[in-house]
């Protein structure tokens, strides 16, 4: 078998920069959750606050995960070829997981609040 010993820092750089991009679409999701919550609220349907502590944890995990993110890509530029660098991408990723698990709670609430 052939191996190149420069694999693994192209696998992490990957890993780090492709979980941006899940990152960002994450963040646009809570945009979107916060804003039609405004719009519902608006309309006298449910009242916003009742959905803080959701929209605040989903906020808390995607930051989490984004100073994870970062903490990776700084080994990356540090040029060290570590597990560590794969570790901070999993517990990115988990706390990615955790926010959409606070986007579910949050459509379940709604569903159940306006009957659906």
């Amino acid at each position: 078998a052939v191996y190149n010993r420069d694999v693994p820092s192209v696998l992490n750089f990957l890993m780090v920069f492709n979980e941006q991009k899940v990152l960002q679409t994450a963040n646009d999701r809570l945009t979107k959750i916060s804003a039609a919550l405004d719009r519902l609220e608006k309309l006298g349907l449910l009242h916003k606050s009742d959905f803080q502590t959701y929209l605040q944890n989903a906020a808390s995990d995607l930051q989490d995960a984004w100073a994870l993110n970062q903490e990776a890509q700084s080994y990356l530029a540090d040029q060290v070829n570590s597990p560590e660098i794969q570790n901070l991408i999993q517990e990115s990723l988990q706390k990615v997981k955790d926010a959409y698990q606070e986007f579910l709670n949050i459509s379940k609430a709604v569903s159940k609040l306006l009957n659906l």
